[in-house]
């Protein structure tokens, strides 16, 4: 009924209407000046009686009155409507604003993905390049990731910043040996390894830290997997895959946790884990292993040869000392496309390492 009211206020033609009101009032008004004089004060019983000119007159100031106060009302609903619009679009702009790069960050990034792309070409023109090779050139392309990181942040070059590679192994396509080897490394997963797809393997060589040595891997990590389950949600309709990294590759899309201290309840609440998965992940986190990891982001590697790329190669981790990495989840959504066409030269360069392995 109000937005009924609203939109009628303030409707063209009910200003005409007021309008016209207004002017039949004062027109008789003039005319029948001694009726409605007499009518005054208004006396009424049941030998009271009215000039019709009278009645008409009031009855004509009575619905200007009402009227004129339903325009008024709808304009002043629709001035303050503009002011809240005003303020929620004055907010949003500096949301917006605050996510937006720094000065030349454009020009930065423009840089290192030309170097990025130099390197791999030279790598993929060797005819009888070695897996030595090909992992050299990932690490300048993972470290370029971690200065553009920096750079979008725009915090000193003291706080730490690493990223590291998880492949993925399907397990079907593995033997007996391999899929032993690799549910040995399995972190926070105690159910029946039947129910895997595959596993998501770190390769410590495929890592870099912002640290003397840069383009050595990042001495501070050790190999181990993750789980990636053959359902993506539970009966339940909570989610079976981790956070992170196995639910990055699952959905084929970026996941920022601005507190890595949160995975736990993340887990607690949108997961179908036991209890003992939950305080597992609680403790790595809230552990001395885990202070280099305050807040990451996974990002899905694309496989060259698929079209609709619904098969990652594998998952990109990056990782700092402090929370809110990247300027926090929305400032994120801008930073990640802006790694597509690292992670894609990233792709062919392990796509080729992965065929080097098996041969």
């Amino acid at each position: 009924m109000r937005k009924w009211l609203f939109t009628v206020g303030n409707h063209p033609l009910f200003a005409v209407a007021v309008t016209v009101i207004s002017v039949i009032a004062g027109l008789l008004g003039s005319i029948y000046t001694d009726a409605i004089k007499q009518s005054i004060p208004f006396k009424f019983g049941p030998q009271t009686e009215f000039a019709p000119h009278a009645v008409y007159f009031w009855l004509t100031v009575i619905t200007f009155a009402v009227l004129f106060f339903g325009r008024q009302w709808a304009t002043d609903r629709s001035v303050q409507d503009a002011q809240n619009n005003l303020i929620k679009q004055s907010s949003s702009l500096e949301a917006l604003i605050k996510t937006l790069p720094p000065e030349g960050f454009l020009s930065l990034w423009s840089k290192r993905y030309g170097d990025c792309r130099k390197v791999a070409r030279s790598v993929l023109n060797i005819n009888t390049v070695t897996t030595d090779q090909l992992e050299e050139a990932i690490r300048v392309i993972l470290q370029n990731i971690v200065y553009l990181g920096i750079e979008f942040d725009g915090v000193p070059p003291n706080t730490r910043y690493a990223t590291n590679i998880m492949i993925y192994r399907d397990r079907n396509a593995l033997n007996d040996k391999e899929r032993e080897r690799l549910t040995a490394m399995l972190k926070f997963f105690d159910r029946d390894p039947a129910t895997l797809q595959g596993y998501l393997e770190l390769i410590p060589t495929l890592s870099v830290a912002n640290e003397p040595g840069e383009r050595a891997p990042d001495a501070n990590l050790d190999p181990f997997a993750l789980p990636v389950e053959k359902l993506e949600v539970s009966e339940h309709g909570k989610f079976r895959q981790l956070p992170g990294a196995p639910l990055t590759f699952w959905q084929n899309g970026p996941s920022h946790f601005k507190d890595a201290t949160e995975l736990a309840d993340w887990c607690a609440d949108h997961g179908d884990f036991s209890n003992s998965v939950v305080e597992a992940v609680r403790r790595y986190f809230s552990s001395d292993k885990a202070l280099r990891i305050k807040s990451f982001v996974s990002i899905p590697i694309p496989n060259p040869k698929t079209t609709d790329n619904t098969m990652p190669l594998g998952v990109l981790n990056m990782h700092r000392n402090h929370t809110n990495m990247l300027r926090g989840p929305d400032a994120f959504k801008l930073f990640f496309p802006l790694l597509a066409p690292f992670t894609a030269v990233m792709g062919e360069l392990l796509m080729l390492r992965n065929k080097l392995e098996k041969a």
